[in-house]
């Protein structure tokens, strides 16, 4: 959740027809415009054709969108749905705490591990129930922060690990509508221009509430019963798909005990990274996030109240920068996650 893949996805090709290519009646997307000279009425004709290519419009894909959702394990008798119960309560507050160790490899070698000091940031919550099972979800950045006193080059370290939710998320507000099976949709900031929406912060938001946050299955489920959730999203702007599995380890009345398997794996893809020089192309090579762990969960509120998650990120990308050549760029995150709650 904090570690994430920073880039923006840049795949657009725009085209079109060149000046003085067909624009003759019945030319259009793959046809070709076609001149003839003149030549004797009873000799060969020769055809001149220019082709005509044009794109259509790029299509807008509408994520995060969950694929599919497949119970794995009906678990023991007895078996009951879950479903959270959202209550009109103070509001809350969730924090998660990355502690980090990077490294980077470097000329066919990996560099020593370097410990990032720990960084936190988290949301506060309201909901506000509906008659139909699904709340508005009132959310806020909270402040995020470095842990202990860290030398200044570990400082500026462990902020780029918060650049993107300090930049997006931190001090803003907003509100989302969450379903009874945790699903999260709608989400808007409270600051947004009608004109301008801040499509940006709503992945950063979705993707954040997709690491942790545990989505329910449609059937009965007991105890040692598993689930598994598929889903495509944007983290950090690139296109990623998302497996994570859980099983209900203790079920009481308030609380449940999920224990979380998830991956995310992103595929070859362009991508634009900003800040980087004007006519740089870069290329995401491979992105794989993995967290595991155990989380406690309180159905009348949408993120776990604790827990704790491995955290394993690894990404592989070539950046070509003019007048530098190709840049290759491979890096290792290996850390934790604690979530704690108030």
């Amino acid at each position: 959740m904090i570690a994430v893949l920073v880039v923006g996805v840049g795949c657009g090709s725009g085209g079109s027809p060149s000046a003085g290519s067909g624009g003759g009646a019945g030319s259009g997307p793959g046809t070709a415009s076609a001149s003839a000279p003149e030549t004797d009425a009873g000799g060969p004709q020769l055809k001149m054709i220019t082709p005509d290519i044009r794109t259509l419009p790029e299509p807008v894909i509408e994520l995060p969108k969950e694929e599919s959702t497949r119970l794995l394990a009906p678990g023991a008798e007895p078996r009951a749905p879950l479903r959270y119960a959202w209550q009109a309560q103070h509001p809350r507050e969730v924090t998660v705490e990355a502690r980090i160790k990077s490294r980077r490899l470097d000329a066919g070698a990996w560099s020593p591990q370097a410990e990032v000091p720990a960084v936190r940031e988290g949301f506060g919550f309201d909901a506000a129930p509906a008659a139909d099972g699904s709340a508005t979800l009132a959310f806020r950045g909270l402040v995020s922060s470095i842990v202990g006193d860290p030398t200044d080059a570990d400082r500026a370290r462990a902020g780029e690990y918060l650049a993107q939710f300090r930049q997006l998320i931190e001090h803003r507000r907003g509100t989302a509508i969450v379903d009874a099976r945790g699903r999260l949709t709608n989400v808007r900031f409270s600051d947004e221009s009608p004109t301008a929406p801040s499509m940006t912060a709503r992945d950063e938001v979705a993707q954040r509430w997709l690491a942790v946050a545990v989505p329910l299955p449609d059937e009965p489920i007991g105890l040692g019963g598993s689930w598994r959730v598929v889903t495509v999203l944007r983290a950090g702007a690139a296109v990623v798909k998302q497996t994570a599995d859980y099983t209900l380890v203790a079920r009481t009345a308030d609380r449940w005990t999920i224990d979380v398997a998830l991956r995310r794996i992103g595929e070859e893809q362009l991508v634009d990274v900003p800040g980087m020089p004007r006519g740089t192309v870069a290329e995401l090579v491979a992105m794989f996030r993995e967290l595991k762990g155990r989380v406690v969960v309180e159905p009348s509120l949408p993120w776990p109240v604790s827990g704790a998650l491995s955290s394993e990120l690894r990404v592989h990308a070539k950046f070509g920068v003019p007048n530098q050549g190709v840049v290759e760029d491979i890096t290792e995150d290996i850390g934790a996650l604690t979530l704690t709650s108030k």
